[in-house]
């Protein structure tokens, strides 16, 4: 048709536009740039504060010692009920003590400079050279009691150890006086739960004030009269022993988690006082200012280069 004017469906390109839009593909490298000297700062610092972390020794801590016993003192009354009924007027007897071992009304006292303990009190022996002699009825009744040991089982537990010989008030009355010894009998069981242990030095003191004390079973089987746990007289003991003097530990480095490579400088010796930790917290500003700078370069560069581009 004359006169008509037909257009292309076709759309003219748009002219390429002018701003943020534009600038999308510099921005973005702007931003990794950015992000990457953030990242680079922030490792950086973190390396830095889990550096005197890692390179830390760690002390281990010391174990217990054997400790030679130089001096100990204890004081126990055995039964009271018994010694009353050995001196009373039933059994008219009496008894004698040997060795190491005294007594004082109303308590017998033991003496020792031998045996071992441990530095934490947890285990030893001390051993007494004495013992306590027992005669009533007019010689039926003849029991020993020798050769005690104080052994500690653990920081709560000991026992007193004997040999007990004698004869059995059933064998004496029916006219057998055989004596019969058995050698290391846990007599009674302590309650250590208020020992005290005491350092000074290379010395140790071991201490307690009238511990509990009961009959066991094979105090029972040995000694008759007293069923199993029925309570004795209290303990009391001062133990001082010499420890070996303690060697100097070995310091133990711990595992290290930082990637050496991850920081660009060499770490000082390892130490835990405030004058290394102000050198890496000072290295680690540098490193995080030295990559700040770097990202504001770049800036500045991508503005001059984007002002370039909208220019007519």
């Amino acid at each position: 048709m004359s006169g008509v004017r037909v257009r292309s469906a076709r759309s003219t390109p748009s002219p390429r536009p002018i701003g943020p839009a534009h600038a999308a593909g510099p921005a973005r490298r702007v931003r990794v740039v950015l992000a990457s000297a953030l990242a680079t700062s922030v490792g950086a610092l973190t390396a830095v504060a889990a550096a005197p972390a890692a390179t830390a020794a760690t002390t281990p801590t010391p174990e217990a010692t054997t400790c030679q016993v130089v001096e100990a003192d204890a004081s126990w009354g055995f039964k009271e009920s018994f010694r009353s009924y050995i001196s009373g007027s039933i059994a008219h007897g009496e008894w004698e003590t040997s060795g190491d071992v005294s007594y004082a009304t109303p308590e017998f006292l033991f003496a020792s400079s031998a045996g071992e303990v441990s530095s934490d009190g947890s285990a030893g022996t001390v051993p007494v050279d004495g013992g306590i002699h027992f005669t009533g009825h007019d010689g039926l009744l003849d029991t020993t009691v020798e050769n005690p040991s104080l052994v500690i089982v653990d920081a709560a537990t000991a026992q007193i150890v004997v040999d007990i010989t004698g004869v059995s008030m059933e064998d004496a009355m029916a006219g057998d006086a055989t004596a019969e010894t058995l050698t290391e009998v846990g007599f009674v069981e302590v309650d250590l739960e208020g020992m005290t242990v005491t350092t000074d030095g290379d010395s140790v003191t071991l201490a307690v004030e009238d511990a509990p004390t009961a009959i066991t079973e094979d105090g029972f089987a040995a000694f008759g009269s007293y069923e199993p746990g029925t309570a004795f007289d209290p303990l009391s003991f001062t133990i001082v022993a010499e420890c070996p003097a303690a060697a100097s530990p070995t310091p133990e480095p711990s595992t290290s988690t930082v990637d050496p490579a991850a920081v660009d400088v060499d770490p000082p010796a390892a130490t835990t006082d405030n004058a290394s930790w102000l050198v890496w917290t000072g290295i680690g500003a540098l490193i995080a200012a030295a990559a700040t700078a770097a990202a504001v370069v770049v800036l500045r560069r991508w503005r001059r280069g984007g002002d370039s581009e909208v220019a007519p």
